[in-house]
């Protein structure tokens, strides 16, 4: 039997898309009977309970699969790793989501793209967001500046809302991210991705799958002005 963990609490909203890409992912290859656990501790939750595998799928705008998954909701102490342990207790769960990891494998996401010449933008300010990914107020007036001697317009990305955001990216050139939610999105849409962040591990993988990344975030806005060029 599957039985597949996946939670309402702990982890960002990209943990949360990549984990559920790779269950279903699992759950197309292996038939068995399944069910898939959406955990909570009982606390305020940080991402809405669902109750059916197809609002999640609508959520993240998955592909629908031509299969279900029971759902059950469950309340258990947990961190995020102890659930993707849990998960990789599934046969070859592993291998898949290091197929995801390595080489962009992600469940298809339903859109049609329809370029407009624009590209679009996230950038995680290090005076909200202390991490790996943010970037600096120095840094971000470089961007501004560059902005303003592009030959497309560049578009922000909403901040808290998933279903504009997967339309802005069907429109997109590029994309320009901090590397996280919106990276993944848009390689799953097979947007042309430009990710910053400082962790050479995911530098690697993002540019072994055809995308380009950096801890250098010059070297982005580099990138950025290339990709604006071949589109003017």
């Amino acid at each position: 039997m599957n039985e597949y963990y996946f939670p309402l609490v702990h982890g960002g909203l990209g943990d949360k898309f990549c984990m559920l890409s790779v269950i279903l992912k699992h759950r197309s290859l292996y038939e068995n009977k399944s069910i898939l656990y959406l955990v909570t501790n009982n606390k305020k939750e940080t991402f809405t309970p669902i109750h059916g595998l197809n609002s999640l799928i609508d959520f993240f705008h998955f592909e629908q699969p031509s299969f279900d998954i029971d759902v059950e909701i469950i309340s258990k102490k947990h961190s995020l790793n102890d659930l993707w342990e849990q998960n990789m207790n599934n046969q070859n769960f592993g291998d898949l989501n290091t197929d995801l990891l390595e080489d962009g494998d992600y469940w298809p996401i339903k859109v049609k793209r329809n370029e407009h010449n624009k590209f679009t933008w996230m950038l995680y300010d290090c005076d909200v967001i202390p991490s790996e990914k943010c970037v600096t107020n120095i840094d971000m007036n470089k961007f501004y500046a560059l902005c303003n001697v592009l030959s497309i317009k560049g578009q922000k990305l909403e901040d808290m809302n998933f279903s504009k955001n997967v339309e802005l990216l069907s429109e997109s050139k590029f994309l320009l991210s901090s590397e996280g939610m919106w990276t993944h999105l848009s390689r799953a849409m097979k947007v042309p991705t430009i990710a910053y962040t400082t962790i050479p591990e995911w530098n690697r993988e993002i540019n072994q799958q055809g995308h380009f990344c950096s801890s250098n975030f010059e070297e982005c806005l580099f990138e950025v002005m290339e990709k604006a060029n071949v589109y003017s």
